[in-house]
């Protein structure tokens, strides 16, 4: 009761310290997965490589939070 819903269209935008945090996460993410990456290439390990593509790709989900200052949703059905 008295609790309103906001849509995904009108999510309100993250503050300054969030997005520095998000900055931050995608640093973190994007380093770490081309450390591995490189790993995985000059030890040809294969499951290093999975691993850093994953952690690049998940380092760019952080980019693309703090770049547009909103959080990202799973596409869930609600019954």
């Amino acid at each position: 009761m008295g609790v309103k819903r906001q849509s995904r269209n009108q999510q309100p935008e993250l503050g300054p310290v969030n997005r520095v945090v998000a900055v931050l996460l995608a640093i973190i993410w994007l380093s770490g997965g081309l450390i591995v990456l490189v790993l995985g290439l000059t030890q040809q390990n294969g499951s290093e490589l999975v691993i850093g593509i994953l952690a690049i790709g998940y380092g760019f989900l952080w980019v693309h939070v703090a770049w547009t200052g909103r959080r990202l949703h799973w596409p869930v059905r609600r019954r």
